[in-house]
Formats: structure tokens, sequence, C-alpha cells
């Protein structure tokens, strides 16, 4: 996201030949030094074994320099040298103390030594070294971290779809009358540790001691199972439903009396409604009277039925509402089910469907279930059958969006993927948002309209500590004074007119997770001091409240306008503007970014080509170049309405210029030849100089950066003459 760091592997590419050419040059020098003949032997020796690569051997007689009396002319050399073999030879951990130590100690010792220079430079080289190497262990904790966390999400999804599984076994288990089978299905989902459908699993085995697995009415298990999933599961949505259960088995285990016979008739409604998902049922069929059946049954197991004759009452049904369900005949009366199914999924593609036939044979079920159906049911039927098969193509369906919404999650959580940024303004942004986004300080976003602040608010919020938390935007331009703040923090039952029941505020829905204040600086000055004090204190008051509420909200916020003008003009409190000014982020309008047109243009055209079900593959070059002399006043946003109304237009795979900008009258010429082109810059540069220095061929000379001659030569080779310029 921002500049390319060197590698390290560079860096000790560079020390290795440096050590080479310095130690040939200290050998060179120790033989024409005089002085103590001892240490200039070692030191002669410790430059041989250098040059023979023996750098354990080099080490040990450098040592030896150095232990001999202070004032030997040679400690200097040998202190370079140790300096030297620890860069890098012996150091394989990438510690470069003991190196920068003996360099260090050279300057403190000989700050006069014709080496102290040279031990300045390896000194800077070697920090430089260090902070590259701490970068290096940082990054890859990082994605170690990373992995783990991944890894992690990946391990849960895993265990809730096997969960999920074995519910719907135990289930069809259940249906079929193997009783004992259930039971361990739910056992093993009871022993799994940290299951996240183990209320349902309860309150399962509490239904199967209750009835089915009871033949001596000994109902002290089932209630157990059902006590444990309320103390256990008090919000899950079955404990209701098991405290009705504990009321019925306590009754009913006292022994018959009139008042068991009201409790068991309750409990049998109870038992066919405790294992249903409500929804809205389509059924499709050319028999009035079997429709009829159908809609009694599944109303009085507390489903919305909507029921159609003809198919285009079904068409019409679906295209209005929203279904959870349908249930199709065979043989409908202009056309089959399975082809009428196929209509169907093209409105509601993840739309469960059940066929019924009284025509079953095992062909025409193969065919139903490979073109989409769930299940496949032959008349006459068994009503239970049905409930059942109802009620595992909603839960199915439900799994199904689950594991959808957590690899979408997944996705989104780790990287930058909806943000696409080539120019270096926008990746030098992103590598800002990524260190941003580990603090909590309150982020200021500037930019024009259309430039994506939303966009990287979200980003902030995805990659902060908060990313499981609730991420809540408003737009405070969008709505007028008196209900921008009973939006923003809420209100009592009673504050105002209309107020007929207490709401929480965005502030209130934020907590722990992050608020985005769109356009801030439309805010009225009513409601900043408001909002200054959330910042300062976190905490505020309701509308028509006496008692304050807390919160733990991160703030972002964003604007188009000059606040700082704003400010000084009286229209923007100055404490709320430094509250909120803490890490300002200004993005850069598209038309001081061009080289993100492509790629956005390319990523525009995936977006749109789906849904128009068109395969366009790019523009021509004369579109892309009218894209790049456009100034964009709408920014990103103008770009993709652009690249829409060109997509909905075009006839062909590749957009043509003239579907580009039709109204904005830019006409680009043909593309010169990079020449010809450089040869006009060059002429026109020339001419804008001489302008510059009223003819003045020795002041052109120096802007350009030549030589006068070499001016010369240019003003002669596009035919220029300089006294045209003089005035």
């Amino acid at each position: 996201m921002g500049g390319k760091h060197i590698g390290t592997g560079k860096y000790i590419y560079i020390c290795t030949a440096c050590l080479i050419i310095f130690s040939f040059l200290g050998c060179a020098t120790v033989q024409r030094a005089d002085g103590d003949p001892d240490a200039r032997k070692h030191l002669v020796l410790g430059c041989r074994f250098l040059a023979e690569e023996d750098f354990g051997s080099a080490l040990r007689e450098n040592l030896k320099v150095l232990s001999t009396a202070a004032g030997s002319p040679y400690r200097d050399k040998a202190l370079f040298n140790i300096g030297l073999i620890y860069a890098h030879y012996a150091n394989p951990a990438r510690d470069y103390e003991k190196s920068i130590g003996y360099f260090r100690r050279l300057l403190r010792e000989y700050p006069k030594s014709r080496l102290a220079v040279q031990a300045e430079v390896w000194i800077s080289m070697l920090e430089v070294l260090k902070k590259a190497e701490a970068e290096r262990r940082e990054a890859e904790a990082g994605r170690k971290e990373l992995k783990r966390e991944i890894a992690g999400l990946k391990q849960e999804l895993k265990k809730k779809i096997n969960t999920g599984k074995r519910i719907l076994r135990s289930r069809r288990l259940l249906a079929s009358g193997r009783y004992a089978e259930a039971v361990r299905e739910n056992m093993k989902i009871l022993s799994m540790p940290g299951s996240p459908f183990k209320d349902k699993a309860l309150f399962n085995m509490g239904l199967i001691y209750a009835h089915f697995n009871n033949p001596d009415m000994d109902y002290k298990k089932s209630i157990g199972y059902f006590s444990k999933l309320i103390s256990e599961y008090p919000q899950s949505p079955l404990a209701e439903q098991a405290r009705i259960w504990i009321n019925v088995l306590n009754v009913q285990s006292k022994g018959p009396n009139r008042w068991i016979l009201k409790l068991r008739k309750r409990k049998r409604n109870w038992q066919d409604r405790v294992a249903m998902i409500s929804g809205k049922i389509l059924v499709i069929d050319d028999d009035s009277n079997l429709l009829e059946v159908i809609r009694m049954r599944l109303e009085s197991a507390n489903y919305e039925v909507v029921t159609a004759l003809r198919e285009e009452e079904a068409i019409e049904a679906v295209r209005k509402e929203l279904f959870d369900l349908a249930i199709i005949d065979l043989q409908l009366a202009r056309t089959d089910g399975i082809s009428f199914m196929k209509d169907i999924h093209e409105i509601i593609p993840d739309l469960p469907v059940i066929i019924l036939t009284a025509y079953g044979t095992i062909e025409s079920a193969v065919e139903a279930m490979k073109k989409g159906a769930y299940s496949y049911l032959t008349k006459p039927f068994d009503p239970r059958e049905l409930l059942l098969q109802i009620e595992m193509a909603m839960e199915n369906r439900k799994l199904t969006s689950e594991i959808k919404r957590l690899k979408g999650l997944v996705e989104e959580k780790y990287n930058f993927a909806n943000i696409i940024a080539r120019s270096a303004k926008m990746q030098d942004i992103l590598a800002r948002v990524a260190l941003i986004a580990k603090t909590d300080s309150t982020v200021y976003i500037y930019g024009e309209s259309g430039t994506g602040k939303e966009l990287i608010a979200k980003a902030i919020h995805l990659h902060s500590e908060r990313r499981d938390k609730p991420f809540v935007a408003i737009n405070c331009s969008a709505l007028p004074e008196t209900l921008l703040e009973s939006e923003l923090f809420g209100h009592e039952k009673g504050a105002f007119t209309g107020a007929v029941k207490k709401t929480d505020g965005l502030f209130t829905q934020a907590d722990k997770g992050t608020i985005f204040l769109d356009e801030i600086g439309n805010m009225p000055l009513s409601l900043q001091s408001k909002s200054l004090r959330v910042l300062q204190e976190q905490q505020f008051y309701p509308l028509g409240s006496k008692k304050p509420v807390k919160v733990d909200v991160r703030v972002i916020v964003a604007t188009n306008k000059d606040i700082k003008k704003e400010v000084r003009e009286g229209r923007f409190r100055e404490d709320l503007f430094y509250r909120i000014h803490v890490i300002p982020i200004t993005l850069p309008p598209l038309r001081e970014r061009k080289d993100d047109i492509p790629p956005l243009v390319n990523h525009f055209i995936k977006k749109f080509s789906k849904p128009m079900k068109k395969k366009v593959k790019g523009l021509t070059p004369l579109a892309m170049q009218k894209l790049m002399l456009h100034d964009w006043p709408g920014n990103v946003r103008e770009l993709e309405n652009t690249i829409e109304y060109a997509m909905a237009m075009t006839t062909e795979n590749i957009i043509s210029e003239d579907l580009i900008l039709p109204a904005s009258g830019l006409s680009p010429e043909p593309l010169k030849p990079l020449n010809e082109a450089k040869a006009e810059f060059e002429k026109n540069y020339i001419i804008h100089l001489l302008d510059l220095t009223k003819g003045n061929i020795t002041r052109a000379a120096e802007l350009a950066g030549r030589y006068r001659a070499d001016f010369y030569n240019l003003l002669k080779k596009h035919g220029i003459n300089p006294d045209d310029f003089k005035k």
C-alpha cells in the first residue's frame, strides 16, 4: 500500500561486497604501517584469514590486536574488522547490536581515525537493517495471527454446519419413528463443546421422553431436559414452549382428571406447533378442494397460506409478496409443476419447493430433485409427513443463508477488496487506514461527494477491534433538526407528539461499535453542543429523559465542506471541530487519481453485467481516452452512473466512445504515436519557457536543466525564433 521496502537480502549483499573491499584495503594499509610488531603481525594474519574467508580465525586474530596496549596504532583497524565480521558472517540471528557496538567503540576511542567515517556509514546501514528486520518480524507475527483467526472462524463454521446436519437428521429419525437413533443423534449434539444448537437438542430430548420413549408415563427425564433448556438458554425462542411443556407434564403426572383432558388437548396442539417454523407458504394446484384442505392443515399449524388455481395467479403473487416455501402440483392446468418451478426460481432463486402428484414415479421424483425441488410427496399424502417436510425445508434454507452470511463476513472482514485503488494517493490512504483502524480515536474524513467516504469508514470499522459490533451510519443533512435529534439520541414515550413508545437512538444502537456521522458540516448548531457532550463524556440524555445513557462508541465523521471556514463564519462550533479533527483523512477527487479509472471501469462492468445479462468485455481505446479526459465533478459515483448508462445502451460486447458521456461535448482526437506526442510536448514546453523568460536563452536553458548549446539545438530542431518572445 505505500512505497516498497528494499529487501533485507539486498542489504546483506551490499554488506558482503563492502566487507571484502574494506578487508583488502585494511590489509594493504597494515603492510605499510609502523608500530607494535606483535599487533601488526596479528592484524596482518586477521586480514589474510578474511581474504581466505576463515572468519573464525580472523575474529581471533583481531581480538588479539585489541588485547595489546591501549596506545597501539592498530586497535582502530581491529575494531573496524570485528564490526565487519559481526555485521553478517558471524550473525545468523540478524542481531546487529554487537557490530554496531564495535563501530561505536571505534568512534568513541578513535574519533580522528580515517576509519571513523566508514564506521558511521556502517552504523547507519546497520540501523536500517535492524529496522527492516523488526518490520519483517512484526509482519510475520501479523500474518500468523491472521491465519489463526481465519482458522478459528472456519472451525466455528464447520462445527455449526455439522451440528445443523445432525439436527435435521434427528428430526428425520423422529418422523420415521426411529426414536432410539434420534436420542443418540441429539446426545451427540449435547456432548459437543460450544455447539450452537444445544437448545434445540435439549428440546428434542424433552419431546422424546415426554411421549415417544416413555411408555410408563414417567415425565421426570422430560421435565429435566426442559428445565435444563430454560436455565442454560433463557433467551432461546424455545424456552417459553419448554415452560408450557413442564406445566403440562406436571399436571399429567398426577393422574387423570377433567383438567388433564384439557391439558392433553393443549399438549397435542403444541406438539404440532413446537417443531414448526412460522412462515408464508404458496400452494399451487388445479384442484380447489385439495387447496382448501391444505390451507386448513397449514393454517392450523400457524402458517400463513396463499393459494392459486392458475399459474398466472401464482406468478403475480410471487412478484408482489415474499414467500418462505412453495407447494406445487406436478400436473397443472397449462404446464407441468417442474417447468413452473423454474419460472418461480427465476424470481426467487432460493425458494424451497415441494412437488405433489397423484402420478408418482421414481423417474419423476429424481427429475424433480435434479431440477431444484427440495422434496417430493405422492397423493394421497400423510399431513404429518407434509408438515415435517415443510419444517425441514425451511430449516435447511435458514442454515444455507447462515453459511453464506458467515462466508461473506470472513471475506469482507480481512481485506480491502471493496476498495479499488491503484493510484499512489489512494494506496497511501489505505495504508494509513490500516494503522488508524487499530485505534479508537475519532476520524475526520474530508472529500467531495462521491469519493467514497462511507466506504473508507466501513473499512476502518471492519479492520478494528470493534468489527464484530454494530456499524451505524446516518446522513446529518437528510433529516430536519427535530427528527435528527430523536434519531441520534432516542426518546422516551410521550417526549413529543407521536412518541407512542420508547425508542433507542443511533448512539445507543452503536454501543461497543462505530457510528458514522456523514455530512456533519450540515448538523444544526443546537445539536452540535449535545454531540460534543457525547464525544467528551460518552453519555447523553434522550429526549424526554432525566437519566443519562452511557455508551462506548467510536465516532467517524465525514464532510464535503470546509469546516474551518464554517467555524470562521459561525456556522460550526470551534470546540466541536477540534474534538472531531483528531485523525484527518483527505480523499482525493477522481480527477486527481485518474490511474484508478481503468480498474474502476472494469469493476463496474462486472457489477452490471450480471443483472443486465450482458457479456461486455471492456471499452474501446477512444472510449477510455474520453473517460480519462473528463474532470469527474461527481467523482466515482458519476463514473459508476456513466458505465451503467453505457452498459444499458450498448448492443455490442465492447463499449464505444459515442456511449461515453454523450452530453459532455468531449470529442477526443485519435491517439498519436509516442514519438509525435513527445515532440509536440517538447516544442510546447520550450515555447512556454521562452514566454516565461521573455526570450532569455541563458535563463530558459537554466530552467530546462540544459546547456546553452543543447538548448540552441532544440530551438533549431523545432524552428523556434527566440527573438519572437522578446519584449
